[in-house]
């Protein structure tokens, strides 16, 4: 808050609009800064659930050809190439 009891001139009331204004900018700035911060979080907050989307189907594919792969040499190599996601 700004103390107007002191203003005597046109010159002071003049600095404290000056110091209002500049208050005023200042806090403009800092809100269009936080929502653009709000923004960015959530695009890359969609962008992370589009990505973890598509390891889950990956995941899911590999382990549906696991359950139908027969025994033999290519089964004991599947399990440590998924391992990443475990």
């Amino acid at each position: 808050m700004y103390s107007v009891s002191n203003l005597t001139t046109v010159a002071d009331c003049d600095v404290l609009l000056g110091m209002a204004q500049k208050e005023k900018s200042d806090l403009n700035f800092k809100k269009l800064s936080e929502e653009r911060l709000v923004t960015n979080y959530s695009n890359t907050a969609v962008e992370i659930d589009a990505i973890l989307q598509g390891v889950i189907a990956e995941i899911a594919a590999v382990d549906t050809v696991l359950a139908v792969l027969p025994e033999g040499p290519a089964l004991p190599r599947m399990p440590k190439k998924n391992a990443k996601y475990g």
